[in-house]
């Protein structure tokens, strides 16, 4: 269907190939200051076509400014050609290398930056060392440099001699950051200027490595994978320590319905903050004998809430560096009920599946970057992969309270108690008690880790 959308002509693929391959490097050089001319229409349309380059992680919120509170890791400011003249008069005379020369010349100046999350307290910038070398930076700037491809092949696809400068020491200065309005965390990728076509008082310099890339088949293969090794490619992870960062690097989009449940969980009622401020004191009385302590979250059937209890609490413990093993059980074992599954994604998580047609699936869920999967499937609460001693029963349901007063191994005994969504299957109402259901457990879990985390520390 994609395909079909796009390749609406047999020679609309082939204009897109053109326009890549003719993409290439323009230095317009000019002594004397150029006419200027106003494309400002021009720059918005091929601003918003840059936008539509892929990026998997929003910007941190620190870089969210009232004027440009965009979600993507990148930001453009941008300079016409009477903007370009006066930067130029009011750069040094010492030290300006062709720059001056392009600023007389360009019709426009794009100054586009990549936004690097916060860094750990261990790391030291230096002139070399600008950020922090992270996968999530990394993509980052990744992003942002495919917005940049996107801008330079629809301006080239307009006729429009483009130059991608890494800036320099000039345009990156913190004087030129704050002559420009650009935030002082953000990194500069490129300078892109935009030139007039036909100029006769300006000297035209073309790229020196344009020529010597060589054919694909230089830096391009197809491999073949032995079959023995695709078993090794998909096994999980071994399980990360927590670190002083682990709430940076949430699942893109998990982030903010986290934010949302830290904020909720400041508002739950009376009664229930009661309940979970006991709990918390009885859990960090045994976290403190081992730094460590293991959570059962047990209802019935293993189905819905005690996965719910199970996930959250063990995100909630991420954020709040906590060493909390989470698990879930029944009374009886049925299998993980796929509404729980399709509302936990709908909150930002990756759930995957390895056996789908089995009568009870095993379920893979990722919230982290650095965690691995937690593993989701139905059970009783004694299972092989359940603790058997020293561990504390969350009991998610009235039913499985009553019928299990005694649950052997514990140190301690919660009564959560969660209305069952599985009254609303079927009806109009379903999503919105499931999320409604998932969010509540999810409030209460962050307000119980964040109680567990201060009490540990007193």
């Amino acid at each position: 269907m994609i395909r079909e959308l796009v390749l609406q002509s047999e020679s609309a693929y082939q204009l897109v190939d053109d326009a890549i391959r003719q993409r290439k490097t323009t230095k317009v050089l000019a002594d004397v200051e150029l006419p200027t001319t106003d494309m400002r229409g021009v720059v918005e349309e091929l601003i918003e076509v840059a936008g539509w380059a892929p990026f998997h992680r929003q910007c941190e919120s620190r870089h969210q400014s009232q004027q440009l509170n965009g979600i993507v890791p990148w930001r453009m400011y941008c300079i016409d050609a009477q903007g370009c003249r006066q930067l130029r008069r009011a750069l040094p005379s010492e030290n300006a290398g062709k720059l001056p020369a392009m600023l007389a010349a360009a019709d426009v100046v794009i100054q586009v930056t990549w936004l690097p999350n916060s860094p750990s307290s261990e790391f030291q910038p230096s002139p070399d060392h600008l950020f922090e070398p992270t996968l999530a930076n990394m993509e980052h700037i990744a992003a942002a440099s495919a917005a940049i491809q996107n801008l330079l092949v629809a301006a080239t696809a307009r006729g429009i001699s483009t130059y991608w400068s890494s800036g320099g020491a000039l345009l990156r200065d913190e004087e030129r950051f704050r002559l420009l309005g650009i935030g002082q965390n953000e990194i500069l990728l490129g300078s892109l200027f935009l030139f007039p076509q036909a100029v006769e008082q300006a000297q035209v310099v073309g790229s020196k490595l344009r020529e010597q890339r060589r054919r694909p088949d230089s830096w391009a293969r197809w491999v073949q994978l032995a079959i023995f090794l695709l078993g090794l490619l998909f096994m999980p992870a071994a399980r990360a320590e927590l670190t002083e960062t682990a709430n940076q690097d949430w699942l893109p989009g998990l982030d903010v319905h986290i934010r949302q449940l830290e904020a909720d969980s400041r508002t739950l009622t009376e009664e229930r903050q009661q309940l979970l401020s006991r709990a918390a004191v009885d859990i960090a009385q045994d976290y403190r004998q081992s730094q460590s302590t293991r959570l059962n979250f047990i209802c019935t059937h293993n189905s819905r809430r005690s996965h719910l209890g199970q996930v959250w609490a063990a995100i909630a413990a991420h954020a709040y560096h906590l060493n909390i093993n989470c698990f879930s059980g029944g009374t009886e074992a049925t299998a993980c009920n796929a509404r729980i599954v399709r509302s936990l994604r709908r909150a930002g998580m990756s759930v995957v599946t390895k056996n789908p047609d089995a009568a009870n699936p095993e379920y893979w869920l990722q919230f982290a970057e650095t965690e691995p999967p937690i593993t989701l499937f139905s059970k009783r609460y004694d299972h092989p992969t359940n603790p058997r001693q020293r561990f504390f029963a969350m009991m998610c349901c009235d039913d499985a309270d009553r019928n299990c007063p005694i649950v052997p191994g514990t140190v301690g005994r919660v009564a959560l108690h969660y209305q069952d969504p599985k009254e609303s299957d079927g009806t109009d109402r379903e999503r919105e008690t499931y999320d409604a259901r998932r969010d509540e457990i999810g409030a209460e879990m962050f307000f119980l880790m964040r109680e567990l985390a201060e009490r540990i520390k007193q």
